[in-house]
Formats: C-alpha cells, structure tokens, sequence
C-alpha cells in the first residue's frame, strides 16, 4: 500500500489515511527509543518532546492546505510564494480537470505574460510527493521508495524510519539530519556518509560510534574529536586505551542523557564548533571574503554561453553579471578566510556549515590542526555544556570536501569524483560544467540549479533528474526542452505545464502540436532573452508563475 498521510486535521483523512498516520507515528517512535538505547544506553523521553532540536539546522517542512479538498498538505522549505495554491500529490487527476476548464487561445499569445494572463491562476504547486513503493509517510514531500519517514524532504532510495531530516538516502533510524547517505542510527548528523551509530557529527564519512565529532574519516570510538583519520578511542582528540576510553565514555553518555532528560535539547556539535559571542562574530565577519574573481574561468564561460544558446535561443555574456538570478533557489557559496592563515576557505550554503564559517580552515590545513589535544585538565569535567570553552584549542575544523582527482575547479565547497570545470557551487560531483548550483551529480552544463541528478544542458531546475534542455523545471523527471514546468514526468516540448505526464508540444498540459508550439517558443523565449539580458535575471520563476498578480 502506498499512503501519504499527514497530521492535522483528522477529519479530513480518510479511515485508511488514519491509520497509515497511526502506524507511522507509532513506527518511527518506536524507532526512536531504539536509537537512543543503542547510541545514549536508554530511553531519554518520546520523539515529539526533542522536535525542535531535532530540527534545528534541518530544511523545514511546512503544511498548507489543498486548494482542492482543504485537507493539509505537506510543502518543503520557503521557495514556492506565499500565495501559490498547493495540491496533494494524489489529486492530480482532480487537478487535470481544474485545466481543462482553462480556454488557451492560441492565436492570440504574444509573450509570457498573456501565458499568464490566461492560465496563471489554474498552476497549482504539488505537495506531499512521495512516489514509487513508499508506505507509512507523513507530512512529508519528495519521498521515493521509502517507509515509516515524518515530516522530512527530499527522502530516497530505501530509507526508513527517518524523521525530521532532510536530503537522505539509503539511510536507516535517522533523526534530526542533513545531506546524509548511507548510514544509521544517526542523531542529528550533518554530511555524514556511511556511518553507523553516531551522535552529533558534521562531515563524518566511513566511521562508527562516534559523538560530538567534525571531520572525521575512517575512525571509531572517539568523542569530542576533531580532524582526524583512521583513529580509535579518542576523546578531545587525546588517545586513551580502550578501557580508559569506556570509562569516560559513559560518564559523559551519562551527562549527555542527563541534560536531553532535563531540558529536551542540547548544545550540538555545531553549537560546539562555531564562535557566537559578539566580538569573535564581529571580527570574522571582516574576514569574509569581498573580492573574489571578476570573470568565470574560461570554459565555465564558454558552457554558459553555450547552454544559453541552445536552451534560450541566444548567446549570454559573462556569466558573473547573472549570479544574484542563478543563485535565487540554489544558495551562494560563501569565501571566508581561514582562521590559521590568508587562505580562503568555501562554505556551502547550508545552514548548519554557515554558522561554523567562524572557525573555518581549510581542507589541507585541519589534518596538521589536528595534531592539537586538549590537556588533562580540560578533559575532566568535560560536558556538552562547557565543551565550547573546553574544546577552544582543537574545534576549528573545515566545511570544505573533496574527493578524486578533478580539473579546473573554481571558488567551490565541496567537490569530487572526476569533476571538471566548476565554478562557485557546493557538493559538486562527477560533473562537467556547472557553476552557481547546488548538489548536483552525474550532469553536464548545469547552471543555477540544486539537486539535479542525470541532466545535461539545463538553467536555473530543481529536485529533478534526467532533463535536458529545460529552463526553470522542478520535481520532474525525464523530461527535455521544457520551460516552466513543476512535477512532471515524461514530457518533450513542453511549457507551463504543471501535475502532468506524458505529453508532447504542449502549453498548460494541453496538446497543440509542434508548429504552433514553436511559434509561442519562439515568442516566449524571444521575450525571456530581452528581460533577461536587460535586467540580468528574470522576475518571474518556476516558484512564483503560479502566484502572479493579475
């Protein structure tokens, strides 16, 4: 069975959508209290007590109500406008017959905004989307194939039991994470990848039980431990025997469970790492960096102007001049300088990576920081709530990753398997051409874009895979030359079509053949190129045509 369900108002759930609501709650609370046992050694209250520290540095989901059935429905983050109209996934069909009451005349179609005009009012955003064999979700949107998952986004490839999270996959007892694949039994983590059994941890790759770490790899067995590589039984980055370490270590799971009993939060590994008070903000705030490159590098240049062409109908000049528009939806990487030298360090425009942009270093500095220990001294007494003081000589740590070997990269955070040619984007990997955009893998000529997978020759799309030649696109799939299209599948020649698939040469769902949809193209597209060029970026997007003023 596959349900989407959401909390609320339970007179508008249908008796099956109830009990997939009971079932998930019960489900992924249950799972909690199993999480807690394995990595705090028990119980420390329910799920619903920790939601707002769980959440704390986690992309929000938000609910709002079906235009439609009233019912509420589940919508990620803030991108789509205030006043855009929401659906449930599964009233699509619903949908279908609100456009068609939609009287498109053709002829009389001179450039986007007589589009607009018409059928701007019936292009009504989808939420709650969770697809294939997925069960027991709720209030939840961009789940594929996954089970027992509440109030988290962009969920995929078999996880389950995931809550509060957002950007998972393959991931299992997950609560309160972020960009994370490959693991389990994880509370609150923050790019971590194939791990298991960790607490606390930002930028953790291929390591185990591990609490209140930051840049770990291969490692084991260590707390409060920083910049490190292959390394068991560490505390505060000091080596202890096995025996010692277990000593410690339940004294300070005891602390830990302590504190989460008593207030239902605590200081994290974020909270830990970065500086807060208003001197150290000031001055790292001076340490931002202002003057970076003035043009793109050459071949970043050249796919730009190169995809404009082929996807706009004309060359664009210098990139750099169009980078407030293409990094609307997908984020800027932010340069700060290092706290150890003039290096410049790159940042990812993820929230829980921004607040620790006051102690940055770079990637090839924290191996050698690393060496740094706290002494005996500081470690006795050791709490999550003094940590910040205690830890202060070895909690600098780096938001930058990079992996492989890769050619021509460019002002970017976070890279790797090949890539060539990137220029001021984050979590960049086995690509080719790609600038101002964010976690995007297997793709080539991408511009402006967040979480596209599989895609070649595309501007400003999102939550999508496999397209090619599409401009301002979300929550699609398989689809090519298409223009302002939202959760999609399956369609060719395509423009202001919404909650559709399968269609070819159409304008608002409707099918009208590929002459009269290349002279509107050509109008279109003639109208984009001259508001784009004028103003550097457009006004209107794919998360705000369904909300204009008329």
């Amino acid at each position: 069975m596959t349900s989407t369900a959401y909390d609320g108002v339970n007179k508008a759930l249908t008796p099956e959508q109830k009990n997939g609501v009971n079932i998930c709650q019960q489900g992924v609370g249950k799972a909690w209290k199993s999480a807690c046992k394995i990595l705090l050694g028990d119980e420390i209250g329910e799920l619903e007590q920790f939601e707002d520290y769980l959440y704390q540095y986690i992309g929000h989901i938000d609910e709002k109500n079906s235009a439609i059935s009233g019912k509420p429905v589940a919508v990620s983050g803030s991108d789509i406008c205030s006043n855009g109209r929401i659906i449930g996934n599964e009233e699509i069909g619903e949908y279908e017959q609100i456009l068609k009451s939609v009287k498109l005349d053709i002829d009389s179609i001179k450039d986007i905004e007589s589009i607009l005009e018409a059928v701007g009012e019936k292009l009504y955003y989808s939420g709650g989307i969770t697809l294939g064999n997925s069960k027991y979700v709720q209030e939840t949107n961009r789940c594929v194939d996954s089970s027992f998952v509440y109030r988290s986004m962009d969920v995929y490839e078999g996880c389950k039991y995931v809550a509060l999270s957002d950007q998972v996959r393959k991931c299992e007892y997950v609560f309160g994470v972020g960009l994370t694949g490959e693991s389990s039994f994880i509370i609150r983590g923050h790019e971590v990848w194939r791990d298991a059994r960790c607490f606390e941890g930002f930028r953790t790759y291929n390591s185990s039980d591990c609490y209140y770490v930051a840049n770990l790899e291969g490692c084991n067995n260590c707390m409060f431990s920083f910049n490190q590589r292959n390394k068991s039984n560490l505390i505060g980055n000091l080596q202890f025997s096995k025996d010692e370490y277990t000593g410690i270590k339940e004294k300070l799971l005891e602390d830990i469970r302590t504190i989460l009993r008593e207030r239902k939060t605590i200081p994290g590994i974020v909270d830990i790492v970065a500086k807060t008070d208003a001197k150290q903000e000031k001055s790292t705030e001076a340490c931002i960096v202002k003057t970076r490159a003035t043009f793109a590098p050459k071949d970043v240049e050249t796919a730009f102007q190169e995809v404009s062409r082929i996807v706009l109908g004309k060359r664009l000049t210098k990139l750099i001049d169009y980078e407030n528009w293409l990094t609307k939806h997908s984020g800027k990487v932010i340069g700060v300088k290092s706290q150890i030298s003039d290096g410049v360090v790159y940042v990812p425009p993820l929230e829980a990576f921004v607040e620790i942009r006051n102690s940055a270093i770079k990637e090839d500095e924290a191996l050698e920081y690393g060496k740094n220990t706290v002494g005996i001294r500081e470690l006795n007494g050791l709490t999550p709530l003094n940590a910040r003081e205690r830890l202060a000589c070895i909690k600098l740590t780096t938001p930058e990753i990079t992996f492989g070997e890769n050619i021509d990269i460019t002002e970017c955070s976070g890279y790797g398997v090949n890539t060539a040619h990137a220029f001021r984007g984050s979590f960049i990997y086995a690509d080719k051409c790609v600038a101002y955009s964010y976690f995007i893998r297997n793709s080539e000529y991408i511009f402006g874009s967040s979480l596209i997978f599989l895609s070649k020759y595309c501007i400003n799309c999102y939550h999508s895979q496999n397209l090619t030649r599409c401009f301002e696109v979300s929550d699609s799939t398989n689809c090519s030359d298409c223009y302002f299209c939202h959760n999609c599948e399956s369609l060719s020649n395509c423009m202001f079509c919404f909650n559709t698939k399968s269609k070819r040469y159409a304008i608002a769902n409707v099918e009208i053949g590929p002459e009269a949809f290349g002279r509107i193209k050509k109008l279109v597209l003639d109208d984009l190129t001259k508001r784009i060029e004028a103003n550097k970026g457009l006004d209107i997007d794919i998360y705000n045509i369904g909300c204009q003023k008329k």
